[in-house]
């Protein structure tokens, strides 16, 4: 019966019974491969999203740091400028735009000024905006009588009890007379331990948006930036023309609730300020500070604040989990919330799973399927090896047994080694992890280099900060800058001393009545050698000076315009030792 000749064919064939387990061996073997190649894949994947979408919003923080350092530099140049020329308007008329005309910035800043403490005729504010040409045009709406009162604003208010070298960045709100949305770094002016006014720099929300999104042109996902008021400051171009419409995290979940989940954590954030203790000595003080606004705005404004003071300890968080569905991606997404450390901004970073997916199928189609051609290679080359080794030796010992051949019983002969298709199948997975972790390195030292750069930026803006200052306060330095017609608008600390004069009482001065006669001789000549070269003028200077002989190197240049015009003469001088 077909059975019965089934099962003596089974029980006879040593080939077949070997062939069967093989290939049940192999099938198994293959589906395991598969199985577990998918799994780490899809691990490989989830691991590699989180980290992607961490290292996007390292760069976001990092490249708004650089931003953020410089309009507080920026500031806090404009409030000493103010400090050294507050009897000199003129003066800060003119320094002001210059200030803010700096040239990697245009497209954030909109706009900033002096707003001095006293608000009358003889202490006004200088306040620059950009108009529809991009062109800083001063704006006098602020000194109208009738004018709202800039010294009630947060902006203000909360510079105004901060120390020297601080800056204070505002709530993003709306100007009401350039009606641009924007956020203001504020800067005190002290001058003799007194309050002399506030320093300022706008920054134009949709140009930080384009700012950020230019950034990112190149990678995949978005950024939302969030304020310390959970005030949305930037968000990306899908987003830019409901602006005007969405401008928190309560109206963006209201229009896309999917968006809860990231506002769920960005109020455990903001809860988690709200509920730090503050000293009562600066408690005192906010509630003096800030006690016409509402008591929710009062607390968030003392909080804030009491934060930039280090009245409470600082938190730095990092939170990261998953979007079932990106509302604007339609997807699955990645999410990182990360706090910048001046500011206080919290950087939400967005990037679609399906970036990475791609690459988890190339592990499978480059590995997994190389993987699977050699084992079922090797099992071929198995079978054939035991048929060659082991099954045919024992038909023949069996047949030379059935027959008496002893002749035939002996088997010899060399076996193959299988170690040999291991190694290959590890050498080529190793090769493959090998490449894998050479790429992290790779960009690993990119990022690295380019976290360099931006250091090496920072350091070198600030060493040409105080170099600044430090040729403005310097004794050995005498530094001045007249006007062609004679009259001095500048003078350094240097300069003051050694003629023993007050710079309020020195400025609009001509030589004859700023030196003794013969130095006065000497600078008119000097003055009128450089006109007539038009080159750079050095000579020797000797001054008495409390009955001290000193003498100088000095040297003269021309002060020249954008249109390169001169516009005055600069003189500086150097004791010689």
């Amino acid at each position: 019966m077909p059975h019965q000749l089934l099962k003596r064919f089974w029980q006879q064939n040593l080939a077949v019974k070997l062939t069967a387990i093989q290939a049940v061996v192999a099938i198994f073997i293959i589906a395991s491969t598969f199985w577990v190649l998918l799994g780490i894949a899809q691990q490989r994947q989830a691991t590699q999203q989180s980290d992607h979408n961490l290292q996007l919003g390292h760069l976001v923080v990092s490249e708004l740091n650089a931003v953020t350092f410089q309009i507080s530099a920026l500031v806090q140049m404009m409030a000493t400028t103010a400090e050294l020329y507050q009897n000199a308007p003129q003066t800060l008329a003119i320094s002001v735009p210059a200030l803010l005309a700096m040239e990697s910035q245009q497209t954030l800043i909109v706009g900033g000024g002096i707003w001095p403490s006293q608000r009358d005729k003889n202490h006004q504010s200088i306040f620059y905006a950009r108009d529809k040409d991009n062109q800083l045009t001063i704006i006098d709406d602020y000194n109208q009588e009738n004018a709202k009162d800039y010294r009630l604003e947060p902006w203000y208010l909360a510079a105004s009890i901060m120390p020297r070298g601080k800056v204070y960045w505002s709530p993003s709100y709306r100007d009401i007379y350039t009606h641009e949305p924007m956020i203001t770094a504020s800067a005190p002016i002290w001058s003799e331990h007194q309050l002399i006014g506030v320093a300022t720099v706008d920054l134009s929300l949709k140009g930080l948006s384009q700012y950020i999104n230019n950034q990112l042109a190149n990678q995949a996902g978005y950024v939302l930036l969030v304020d310390h008021f959970q005030q949305l400051i930037a968000m990306p171009p899908m987003l830019l023309e409901d602006a005007s419409m969405i401008t928190n995290l309560s109206q963006l979940s209201a229009r896309y609730p999917a968006f809860d989940k990231v506002e769920d954590q960005i109020s455990q954030l903001h809860q988690t300020l709200m509920t730090a203790p503050i000293p009562s000595a600066s408690q005192q003080l906010f509630n003096r500070t800030f006690n016409h606004f509402e008591q929710e705005q009062q607390v968030s404004l003392s909080h804030h604040l009491a934060w930039h003071l280090g009245a409470i300890n600082h938190i730095n968080p990092s939170v990261q989990f998953d979007l079932t569905k990106d509302p604007l991606f339609k997807e699955p997404a990645s999410v990182s919330v990360l706090m910048m450390p001046d500011t206080h901004w919290q950087v939400v970073t967005l990037t679609p799973n399906s970036t990475l997916a791609g690459e988890a199928r190339s592990i499978i189609d480059q590995v997994g399927l190389s993987l699977i051609a050699i084992q079922i290679i090797a099992l071929i080359s198995l079978f054939m090896a035991l048929h060659k080794v082991l099954v045919v030796p024992l038909h023949h010992l069996v047949k030379a047994l059935t027959e008496g051949r002893n002749e035939e019983i002996e088997i010899s002969g060399n076996r193959p080694d299988e170690l040999g298709t291991l190694a290959r199948a590890l050498v080529g997975q190793t090769q493959q992890l090998d490449k894998a972790i050479a790429s992290l390195a790779a960009s690993h030292t990119a990022l690295e280099e380019e976290l360099a750069v931006h250091q090496e930026l920072q350091a070198s803006f600030m060493a040409g900060y105080q170099n600044h200052l430090s040729l403005m306060q310097s004794a050995e330095i005498l530094y001045s800058v007249k006007r062609l017609s004679g009259e001095h608008i500048a003078l350094n600390a240097g300069l003051c001393q050694l003629l023993g004069q007050h710079q309020q009482h020195m400025l609009g001065l001509t030589n004859q009545a700023l030196y003794p006669a013969a130095i006065a001789k000497i600078e008119d000549r000097q003055d009128q050698r450089l006109k007539d070269t038009n080159h750079l003028v050095s000579y020797s200077l000797a001054i008495d000076s409390y009955g001290n002989h000193l003498r100088y190197h000095a040297c003269k240049l021309f002060v020249k315009d954008d249109q390169g015009d001169e516009i005055a003469i600069l003189t500086l001088a150097i004791k010689a030792h």
